[in-house]
């Protein structure tokens, strides 16, 4: 299993890729305001795949959209991502 550390490693790696990628196609890096309106969509999308497997809320996919959102998150941990 990963240390904590290794995780962390990790996560700021990614984040460091995003940035490269944002500077690259849109020319700057998500802020703080950026990153919070990311993160609420994604638990919105979340939400809504977890209501369609459950049977609550009609969704192409069913569990498979589910496995597929979850596999999406970020993996995030104490000092992870930018400072905020």
């Amino acid at each position: 299993m990963a240390e904590l550390t290794d995780l962390q490693d990790r996560a700021m790696r990614i984040c460091e890729l995003y940035d490269e990628l944002n500077l690259r196609t849109r020319g700057r890096v998500w802020d703080r305001a950026d990153l919070m309106t990311g993160f609420v969509g994604d638990v919105g999308d979340l939400a809504k795949q977890v209501m369609a497997a459950e049977g609550r809320r009609d969704m192409p996919g069913g569990r498979e959209a589910l496995a597929h959102e979850l596999a999406r998150l970020p993996v995030v941990g104490p000092g992870a991502g930018p400072p905020l």
